[in-house]
Protein backbone atom coordinates (compact mmCIF):
# COMPACT_ATOMS: atom_id res chain seq x y z
CA UNK A 1 0.00 0.00 0.00
CA UNK A 2 0.82 3.77 -0.36
CA UNK A 3 -1.18 4.49 2.09
CA UNK A 4 -2.30 3.27 5.69
CA UNK A 5 -4.74 4.74 7.34
CA UNK A 6 -5.88 3.17 11.21
CA UNK A 7 -8.60 4.11 12.95
CA UNK A 8 -8.71 3.72 17.00
CA UNK A 9 -5.10 4.82 16.43
CA UNK A 10 -4.15 5.17 19.66
CA UNK A 11 -3.52 1.32 19.77
CA UNK A 12 -0.92 1.71 16.42
CA UNK A 13 1.87 2.04 18.31
CA UNK A 14 1.19 -1.50 20.24
CA UNK A 15 3.72 -4.35 18.98
CA UNK A 16 0.99 -5.91 16.94
CA UNK A 17 0.55 -2.90 14.55
CA UNK A 18 4.21 -2.04 14.22
CA UNK A 19 4.83 -5.41 12.60
CA UNK A 20 2.09 -3.58 9.95
CA UNK A 21 3.95 -0.40 10.14
CA UNK A 22 7.55 -2.00 9.61
CA UNK A 23 6.81 -4.25 6.80
CA UNK A 24 5.40 -0.86 4.75
CA UNK A 25 8.12 1.76 4.86
CA UNK A 26 7.34 3.62 2.81
CA UNK A 27 3.62 4.11 2.84
CA UNK A 28 2.15 7.26 4.33
CA UNK A 29 0.17 6.63 7.53
CA UNK A 30 -2.81 8.97 8.97
CA UNK A 31 -4.29 7.68 12.05
CA UNK A 32 -7.29 8.79 13.83
CA UNK A 33 -8.67 8.61 17.57
CA UNK A 34 -10.71 10.43 20.00
CA UNK A 35 -8.44 9.57 22.56
CA UNK A 36 -4.78 9.69 21.66
CA UNK A 37 -3.09 8.83 24.70
CA UNK A 38 -2.04 5.74 26.31
CA UNK A 39 -1.76 4.15 30.11
CA UNK A 40 1.67 2.69 29.58
CA UNK A 41 2.89 6.48 27.89
CA UNK A 42 4.59 4.90 24.61
CA UNK A 43 4.24 7.96 22.30
CA UNK A 44 2.81 8.17 19.20
CA UNK A 45 5.16 10.53 18.46
CA UNK A 46 7.17 7.38 17.23
CA UNK A 47 4.78 7.10 14.46
CA UNK A 48 3.46 9.85 13.75
CA UNK A 49 5.44 13.02 12.94
CA UNK A 50 2.22 15.98 13.49
CA UNK A 51 -0.86 15.71 15.25
CA UNK A 52 -4.07 17.76 13.79
CA UNK A 53 -6.65 18.80 16.71
CA UNK A 54 -10.15 18.08 15.36
CA UNK A 55 -13.00 19.87 16.71
CA UNK A 56 -13.71 20.32 20.43
CA UNK A 57 -16.55 17.53 21.92
CA UNK A 58 -18.70 20.85 22.61
CA UNK A 59 -18.68 21.76 19.03
CA UNK A 60 -19.60 18.25 17.55
CA UNK A 61 -22.62 18.12 20.44
CA UNK A 62 -23.81 21.72 19.47
CA UNK A 63 -23.56 20.79 15.59
CA UNK A 64 -25.45 17.51 16.55
CA UNK A 65 -22.74 15.04 15.79
CA UNK A 66 -22.90 14.07 19.69
CA UNK A 67 -25.54 14.03 22.02
CA UNK A 68 -25.69 16.33 24.92
CA UNK A 69 -25.41 14.53 28.26
CA UNK A 70 -25.58 14.26 31.97
CA UNK A 71 -22.57 13.36 34.22
CA UNK A 72 -23.37 11.29 37.76
CA UNK A 73 -20.40 10.27 39.57
CA UNK A 74 -21.74 7.68 42.25
CA UNK A 75 -19.27 6.18 44.52
CA UNK A 76 -19.26 2.95 45.46
CA UNK A 77 -16.06 1.84 47.72
CA UNK A 78 -12.54 2.66 48.00
CA UNK A 79 -10.57 1.17 45.15
CA UNK A 80 -7.27 2.02 46.58
CA UNK A 81 -6.68 -1.64 47.60
CA UNK A 82 -6.80 -2.81 43.51
CA UNK A 83 -4.43 -0.05 41.96
CA UNK A 84 -1.61 -1.03 40.74
CA UNK A 85 1.31 1.01 38.48
CA UNK A 86 -0.43 1.26 35.21
CA UNK A 87 -4.44 0.55 36.11
CA UNK A 88 -6.52 -1.10 38.92
CA UNK A 89 -6.28 -4.80 39.38
CA UNK A 90 -9.51 -5.84 37.65
CA UNK A 91 -9.69 -9.25 39.87
CA UNK A 92 -8.92 -7.12 42.81
CA UNK A 93 -11.53 -4.87 41.76
CA UNK A 94 -14.10 -7.01 40.67
CA UNK A 95 -13.86 -8.73 44.63
CA UNK A 96 -14.40 -4.93 46.05
CA UNK A 97 -17.68 -4.23 43.53
CA UNK A 98 -19.16 -7.80 44.21
CA UNK A 99 -21.17 -7.30 47.27
CA UNK A 100 -24.95 -7.12 47.89
CA UNK A 101 -24.86 -3.33 48.93
CA UNK A 102 -23.12 -2.54 46.23
CA UNK A 103 -25.67 -4.27 43.55
CA UNK A 104 -28.36 -2.62 45.74
CA UNK A 105 -26.82 1.01 44.85
CA UNK A 106 -26.25 0.59 41.50
CA UNK A 107 -30.11 -0.51 40.90
CA UNK A 108 -31.18 2.97 43.08
CA UNK A 109 -28.89 4.62 40.95
CA UNK A 110 -30.50 3.40 37.44
CA UNK A 111 -33.41 4.26 38.77
CA UNK A 112 -32.58 7.58 40.00
CA UNK A 113 -30.83 8.56 37.02
CA UNK A 114 -31.76 6.24 34.14
CA UNK A 115 -34.96 4.72 35.16
CA UNK A 116 -36.43 3.25 31.27
CA UNK A 117 -33.13 3.80 29.27
CA UNK A 118 -32.06 1.66 27.05
CA UNK A 119 -28.10 0.99 29.15
CA UNK A 120 -24.37 -0.76 28.29
CA UNK A 121 -22.73 -1.31 31.64
CA UNK A 122 -19.09 -1.91 31.50
CA UNK A 123 -18.06 -4.37 34.32
CA UNK A 124 -14.17 -5.76 35.42
CA UNK A 125 -14.60 -9.15 34.53
CA UNK A 126 -16.64 -11.68 33.49
CA UNK A 127 -17.97 -12.80 36.68
CA UNK A 128 -18.65 -9.16 37.93
CA UNK A 129 -20.43 -8.77 34.31
CA UNK A 130 -22.77 -12.08 34.64
CA UNK A 131 -23.76 -11.61 38.61
CA UNK A 132 -24.64 -7.81 37.69
CA UNK A 133 -26.95 -8.50 34.86
CA UNK A 134 -28.16 -11.23 37.31
CA UNK A 135 -28.84 -8.91 39.78
CA UNK A 136 -29.99 -6.46 36.98
CA UNK A 137 -32.91 -9.02 36.17
CA UNK A 138 -33.95 -10.08 39.80
CA UNK A 139 -34.91 -6.40 40.53
CA UNK A 140 -37.13 -6.64 37.43
CA UNK A 141 -35.27 -4.65 35.03
CA UNK A 142 -34.09 -6.81 32.11
CA UNK A 143 -30.65 -7.64 31.37
CA UNK A 144 -28.31 -9.74 28.99
CA UNK A 145 -25.31 -9.89 29.86
CA UNK A 146 -22.15 -11.22 26.99
CA UNK A 147 -18.27 -11.39 27.09
CA UNK A 148 -15.84 -12.06 24.72
CA UNK A 149 -16.16 -16.22 24.64
CA UNK A 150 -20.25 -15.40 23.29
CA UNK A 151 -20.07 -16.68 19.85
CA UNK A 152 -20.39 -14.34 16.84
CA UNK A 153 -23.93 -15.18 15.78
CA UNK A 154 -25.46 -14.91 19.30
CA UNK A 155 -23.31 -11.90 20.21
CA UNK A 156 -25.47 -10.66 16.71
CA UNK A 157 -28.57 -11.84 18.12
CA UNK A 158 -28.20 -10.28 21.78
CA UNK A 159 -27.03 -6.78 20.02
CA UNK A 160 -29.74 -6.80 17.59
CA UNK A 161 -32.33 -7.93 20.34
CA UNK A 162 -31.29 -4.64 22.53
CA UNK A 163 -31.53 -2.49 19.46
CA UNK A 164 -35.05 -3.48 19.03
CA UNK A 165 -35.68 -2.62 22.54
CA UNK A 166 -36.40 -6.59 23.90
CA UNK A 167 -34.30 -6.03 27.37
CA UNK A 168 -33.37 -2.75 29.00
CA UNK A 169 -29.54 -3.31 30.35
CA UNK A 170 -26.84 -4.69 27.99
CA UNK A 171 -23.81 -5.75 30.49
CA UNK A 172 -20.49 -6.79 29.20
CA UNK A 173 -16.46 -6.72 30.42
CA UNK A 174 -14.47 -4.84 27.53
CA UNK A 175 -16.30 -6.09 24.81
CA UNK A 176 -17.81 -3.10 23.28
CA UNK A 177 -15.58 -0.46 24.05
CA UNK A 178 -14.55 1.22 20.95
CA UNK A 179 -16.44 1.72 17.85
CA UNK A 180 -19.56 0.20 18.79
CA UNK A 181 -22.20 2.46 17.02
CA UNK A 182 -25.91 2.56 18.57
CA UNK A 183 -27.43 5.97 18.79
CA UNK A 184 -30.40 4.26 20.97
CA UNK A 185 -27.87 3.75 23.71
CA UNK A 186 -28.91 6.38 25.83
CA UNK A 187 -27.15 5.41 28.87
CA UNK A 188 -23.80 3.91 29.71
CA UNK A 189 -23.14 2.48 33.78
CA UNK A 190 -18.98 2.57 34.64
CA UNK A 191 -18.69 0.05 36.64
CA UNK A 192 -14.96 -0.87 35.65
CA UNK A 193 -12.11 0.86 37.62
CA UNK A 194 -9.72 2.50 35.22
CA UNK A 195 -7.07 4.91 35.22
CA UNK A 196 -6.95 5.13 31.28
CA UNK A 197 -8.43 8.39 30.15
CA UNK A 198 -8.41 6.39 26.61
CA UNK A 199 -10.70 4.00 27.79
CA UNK A 200 -12.89 6.46 29.89
CA UNK A 201 -13.35 8.13 26.88
CA UNK A 202 -14.48 5.11 24.40
CA UNK A 203 -16.59 3.57 27.15
CA UNK A 204 -18.59 7.20 27.86
CA UNK A 205 -19.04 8.16 24.42
CA UNK A 206 -21.07 4.87 23.52
CA UNK A 207 -24.22 7.10 25.00
CA UNK A 208 -22.94 10.25 22.68
CA UNK A 209 -24.62 9.06 19.10
CA UNK A 210 -26.74 11.35 18.11
CA UNK A 211 -30.48 11.18 17.92
CA UNK A 212 -32.83 14.49 17.66
CA UNK A 213 -33.75 14.76 20.91
CA UNK A 214 -31.68 12.60 22.70
CA UNK A 215 -30.14 13.50 26.06
CA UNK A 216 -27.59 11.02 27.45
CA UNK A 217 -26.68 10.09 31.14
CA UNK A 218 -23.16 8.57 32.14
CA UNK A 219 -23.22 7.15 35.30
CA UNK A 220 -19.60 7.16 36.76
CA UNK A 221 -19.44 4.77 39.69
Amino acid sequence: PDLIIYDECHISVSNTYNKISNAFPNAFIVGATASPCRTDNRPLGDLYETIIRGVTVRWLIDNHYLAPYDYYSVLLTDLASAETNGDYDTVKASELLMTSAIYGDIIKSWHKFADGMQTVVYCCSIAHSQKTAEMFNDAGISAVHFDGNTSKVERKRIVDDFRDGKFKVLVNCDLISMGFDMPDINCVMLLRPTQSASLFIQQSGRALRYKPNKRAVIIDM
